[in-house]
């Protein structure tokens, strides 16, 4: 087995040994073509840089991977805009969204209190008693009454 591997440890660097002396004999080997007089017989690495020259890219003619081609590229309408004329002098009012409070059921007496939902939470309230942004005005037996910043809501069950 050892054998074996000097054979062809032996046999593999004498195959790249005669493949490398061919592949560096034969630069500049034709005379008659011009391109290759001015290939140099040395290989060394400062000859390969210079004989390196930068390719010069035509920035005009390329193509952007990025945009669509031209049949399926969508035509653009212009879009007609108009001014909304708006009165400075009025001060407009930030839009306060309605709560998502419901109403669950309500419990009448003399001291009326209902029960009311939001997000997943439950409360028992009473007039007067403000709870998730809203105060309760009023509770009568078939609705709440609700204020918050946007305004007034009726509740019924």
């Amino acid at each position: 087995m050892n054998k074996f591997l000097v054979l062809l440890v032996t046999v593999t660097i004498l195959f790249w040994g005669i493949f490398l002396a061919r592949l560096t004999g034969q630069t500049g080997t034709d005379k008659g073509d011009s391109a290759t007089d001015t290939v140099e017989k040395e290989l060394d690495f400062q000859g390969l840089l210079e004989s390196i020259k930068p390719q010069v890219l035509a920035v005009d003619s390329l193509r952007n991977p990025f945009e669509l081609p031209e049949a399926f590229a969508v035509k653009a309408t212009p879009k007609v805009s108009r001014e909304i004329a708006r009165d400075t002098t009025k001060e407009e009012k930030p839009v306060v969204p309605v709560p998502k409070i419901i109403l669950d059921a309500i419990l009448p007496g003399d001291n009326p209190v209902a029960i009311l939902k939001h997000d997943g939470e439950s409360a028992v309230v009473s007039v007067g008693q403000e709870i998730w942004g809203v105060t309760v005005k009023s509770i009568e037996a078939d609705k709440v009454t609700i204020t918050y910043e946007g305004g007034k809501l009726d509740l019924s069950p």
